[in-house]
């Protein structure tokens, strides 16, 4: 109910999202703030309470100071910030944004190469069926990450597979027939920085209306 009133009634000028308990909308600061207040008000009604201290709003450029006027109780930045797994915002942000997970897949895949050495089948799965679907996610919900992925595919074949497979070093040809799916021969260990753009198209395309 409180999704179909702020729809009739608030949305007809901007588009709102409601994923579990996180909700946003999209459009003119005029309009978020009319779909900003009226969920405040009929939020708690249906026991959805909004909170103000973890509420981030997205302005471009030009529109900070106003924001700031409309929204004092919120936090509201030009730069960007993440959102469900993915960012929202300029290209530095998402970089910055791409470079911290990164940071923690590599940490986990040096884990994972440890496990490895003595159990690979167990590595394996928990990579190809875990901790790759975290940066497939990032690639179907983020545009032009491609680039940005390159030091998380180093480590993936210089780290992960050599130790996967007993090796000191995994040549080109060979890395990319580990990528092809295991009906093909492969691993299924794909190379996300060839994959991510098809990825995103894939995404885009299952879910237009």
């Amino acid at each position: 109910p409180l999704i179909e009133g702020l729809k009739s009634h608030i949305c007809r000028d901007l588009k709102q999202i409601f994923y579990a308990d996180d909700a946003a909308s999209a459009g003119k600061l005029a309009n978020i703030k009319g779909w900003w207040t009226s969920l405040q008000s009929n939020g708690p009604i249906y026991g959805y309470h909004p909170k103000p201290s973890k509420t981030w709003l997205i302005v471009k450029p030009g529109y900070y100071e106003e924001a700031k006027k409309l929204f004092p109780d919120i936090n509201v930045t030009q730069e960007g910030h993440r959102y469900l797994g993915s960012y929202i915002g300029s290209e530095e942000g998402k970089a910055g944004f791409v470079n911290d997970e990164i940071k923690e897949w590599t940490k986990d895949i040096t884990g994972l190469s440890e496990i490895a050495s003595s159990e690979p089948q167990l590595a394996y799965a928990a990579f190809v069926y875990g901790a790759s679907k975290r940066w497939n996610f990032l690639a179907r919900t983020t545009p032009g990450v491609s680039v940005l992925l390159n030091r998380l595919e180093y480590h993936i074949k210089d780290v992960f597979i050599p130790v996967l497979l007993g090796k000191l070093h995994v040549p080109e040809q060979l890395r990319k027939i580990f990528a092809l799916p295991a009906r093909m021969g492969g691993l299924s260990i794909a190379n996300i920085c060839q994959t991510a753009e098809l990825e995103y198209e894939n995404s885009i395309l299952a879910t237009q209306e």
